[in-house]
C-alpha cells in the first residue's frame, strides 16, 4: 500500500520560498512548513502529493528539540526497505541536473 503512494511513477512535489510562504499563510504557527532550499523538500512534511499523509508534519519531538528528521524517516521506512535504498542527496543531485539541462525537451532530457 505504501508503494501505491510513494513509488513509481510518484515523485515528491518540489517547493520555492514563494510557495512556501503562501502555504504557511493559512497554517497554524505550530504547523508551519519548512523548506530545504537545496533539495526544494520540505524538513518534516511528506511532499508525494497522493500520500494520505501529504503536508502532515511527521516531526516528533525529539526531531524539534535536536533539530532532526527521524519521523519523516520513519514515515518513509517503507521506501527504504526490503529492495528500496535511500540515496543521500539524491534530490539535490537531480535537481542540479534538471536545472542544466532544462532547455531539452522530455524525451531528450531522461536520455541526457
Amino acid at each position: 500500500m505504501f508503494l501505491k503512494f510513494h513509488g513509481s511513477p510518484n515523485s515528491p512535489q518540489t517547493f520555492n520560498y514563494a510557495e512556501i510562504i503562501a502555504l504557511n499563510k493559512s497554517r497554524p504557527p505550530t504547523d508551519q512548513l519548512e523548506l530545504i532550499p537545496e533539495s526544494g523538500l520540505l524538513k518534516h512534511h511528506c511532499c508525494f502529493e497522493k500520500c494520505p499523509d501529504y503536508l502532515v508534519n511527521q516531526a516528533t519531538e525529539s526531531d524539534k528539540i535536536f533539530n532532526r528528521r527521524h519521523g519523516l524517516f520513519a514515515h518513509f521506512k517503507w521506501y527504504f526497505m526490503p529492495s528500496h535504498l535511500y540515496i543521500p542527496g539524491f534530490h539535490v543531485l537531480f535537481k542540479s541536473y534538471a536545472g542544466k539541462h532544462r532547455h531539452l525537451p522530455p524525451d531528450e532530457f531522461v536520455e541526457a
